[in-house]
């Protein structure tokens, strides 16, 4: 490992504080999955406005796999670190923040589903040049 980790390190290695779990679970999550949403509706824009040059499946399948990527990429970091926190500590606290991870993961891949099924529903709006979160 490393000598002086960082705080991302401490976090994946479970060497970080308790109180950094729940504010990379609460905070840190709920900053990550706005801005997938914000950068989602921009997306649809682009796919609407350029439905005529680029076939708007390939702008939302490209573009929806990297905002699901970066998405499940920090709660990945996170489930990790919670899971390295919970085997390195022996005392109830882990057990609280892994409780918390869990429910985090039920949550996250419920809206990832849902995210993705959205993507495949709105496709046909698309192909016609229009976007329902539209700007």
């Amino acid at each position: 490992m490393v000598e002086n980790p960082n705080f991302v390190e401490r976090v994946f290695f479970g060497q970080a504080h308790p109180i950094s779990y729940f504010f990379a679970g609460f905070v840190g999550s709920a900053f990550v999955g706005f801005i997938v949403l914000y950068l989602y509706k921009y997306l649809g824009t682009f796919a609407a406005h350029n439905y005529q040059e680029i076939p708007p499946s390939i702008v939302m399948l490209v573009g929806v796999s990297l905002l699901t990527a970066s998405g499940l990429t920090y709660s990945g970091w996170l489930w990790f670190g919670c899971w390295n926190y919970f085997r390195r500590t022996k005392h109830w606290l882990p057990s609280l923040i892994l409780g918390c991870a869990v429910a985090h993961a039920g949550v996250t891949l419920l809206l990832v589903f849902s995210f993705l099924l959205f993507s495949v529903q709105v496709m046909p709006q698309l192909n016609d040049g229009l976007w329902i979160l539209g700007i």
